[in-house]
């Protein structure tokens, strides 16, 4: 499908070095950028001022969708070129997982698009791509707010997500899913320092109890995650928003299991791109998560994949 792409950021995460006490510093508030604010490509250039590291900063570019074969980023189509807006995970051939802050209630289901089966967004040879036919956000999530909980959603499309290169997740909602001192990836088809590139990196991460993850009332919703790079750099960035916290062996994929969904960033008071500090999942595990999201698969008509 030849669609012409520029970027529409969405959620900007970055996952990144942490002091070794964790301490929180007063300055520190949590973020999303609304996706309606879209930034064209060609401004970062011009106004953004990203760091010189690669997105899912000093993160790995996938050698093949093989490696997350369940990732898709979703799309705005309209008039002129399509948007790219947010990363998803494939939880059924027809649903798509994601953040709800990804959609907006003035966009109607037919103007999204998942495109799936290949690690470079930007190659429309290998890109296939299906419209969303119905959606699913939290009743309980509010759109004003930029930090706020219940930051799930799910797409159905209107066609099957079939190919060779494309596979259904596991999602975990089981409680150890949101304990431990466990290590992670993280995976999006977000942006690098120099714009969009349309590739998928990941990074390995560390998803911990942090003091800065606990002290605001809404923290029990949220998995904190940091970079486990050996220089404590790394992290997601603009357009990995709705990327999921995966467990489970980077060389087997069909043991990947999804246990959060990228939802907001801790931001610093000098940043004016991406955090550099942690950065927040919506827990799978919380029950008012766990219960909408299998009420609203129950009304696709569908099931997820399950441990």
């Amino acid at each position: 499908m030849g669609t012409s792409v520029k970027l529409l950021f969405s959620l900007c995460a970055l996952v990144a070095w942490v002091s070794a006490s964790d301490a929180m510093s007063p300055t520190w508030t949590r973020a999303r950028l609304d996706n309606g604010t879209g930034i064209p490509v060609g401004s970062l250039d011009i106004g953004v001022n990203l760091s010189k590291s690669e997105r899912l900063v000093n993160g790995n570019r996938s050698q093949s969708i093989r490696e997350f074969p369940y990732l898709v980023g979703i799309f705005k189509k309209q008039k002129g070129p399509d948007f790219f807006i947010c990363t998803g995970s494939i939880v059924h051939e027809r649903v798509v997982l994601t953040a709800a802050h990804c959609l907006s209630r003035l966009v109607a289901d037919a103007a999204y698009l998942v495109c799936y089966g290949t690690d470079d967004l930007s190659d429309p040879t290998h890109r296939k791509c299906t419209r969303v036919v119905g959606r699913r956000v939290h009743k309980s999530f509010v759109a004003g707010e930029v930090d706020g909980p219940f930051d799930v959603a799910l797409l159905k499309t209107q066609d099957p997500m079939r190919s060779g290169r494309t596979e259904i997740v596991t999602v975990d909602f089981t409680t150890r899913s949101s304990r431990g001192k466990r290590t992670g990836l993280m995976a999006g088809f977000g942006v690098k320092p120099n714009g969009w590139d349309g590739r998928l990196r990941y990074l390995k991460a560390k998803h911990k109890p942090m003091q800065q993850c606990s002290v605001f009332p809404d923290a029990k919703y949220f998995q904190c995650v940091r970079s486990r790079g050996t220089n404590g750099l790394g992290g997601t960035c603009f357009g990995d928003s709705g990327s999921p916290l995966i467990e489970g062996p980077k060389e087997k994929p069909e043991k990947h299991r999804v246990v959060g969904v990228l939802s907001w960033a801790f931001v610093g008071p000098f940043d004016v791109d991406c955090s550099e500090l942690a950065s927040g999942y919506s827990r799978l595990s919380i029950p008012s998560h766990k219960n909408f999201l299998k009420r609203s698969m129950r009304e696709f008509g569908a099931k997820f994949k399950t441990v």
